[in-house]
């Protein structure tokens, strides 16, 4: 996949963070960025948002991840100055075994695309969630809005 670069073949040190779960702002686990500034909205082309739920828990008790994926889906992200020390945010994420911070390019809402860290999951980990009946696919690639509504648009 041409969507992401591993984090050990990364040659220089990206300024920002794409985040899609309970790492943005209103979310629990913003306090790890809380030092930070947003810089808003942005879309991940390429990529595509599950969770880790059971059909019908609510999105807010889900465990939402990412996987890189060719059929042209799209992820929102929250845009975060980069913490200098990654520590705590890749402790909380699991990295690098169940989650793994990547490079990824991010399309700000003023159409300007930035090199940002983001947590990606293993498709192999994905198969056996899918496999299991315990993750779902999130339609709408926005964590905080899950659900397509009929009739909207």
């Amino acid at each position: 996949m041409d969507n992401y670069i591993e984090e050990q073949d990364v040659t220089i040190k990206p300024e920002y963070m794409a985040v899609y779960g309970a790492l943005r702002t209103g979310y629990g686990n913003n306090v790890y960025l809380e030092d930070e500034q947003s810089m808003g909205m942005g879309l991940l082309h390429g990529f595509k948002l599950y969770t880790m739920d059971a059909v019908g828990s609510h999105r807010h008790d889900s465990i939402p991840f990412m996987c890189a994926d060719d059929s042209g889906a799209d992820v929102a992200v929250e845009v975060f100055t980069a913490p200098d020390d990654l520590r705590a945010v890749d402790s909380l994420e699991g990295h690098p075994a169940w989650y793994r911070r990547v490079l990824v390019n991010v399309k700000l809402a003023t159409g300007t695309i930035v090199p940002a860290w983001s947590y990606l999951f293993s498709e192999d980990l994905r198969q056996d969630y899918e496999a299991r009946n315990s993750c779902n696919p999130v339609p709408t690639g926005d964590w905080t809005k899950p659900v397509l509504l009929e009739g909207v648009g």
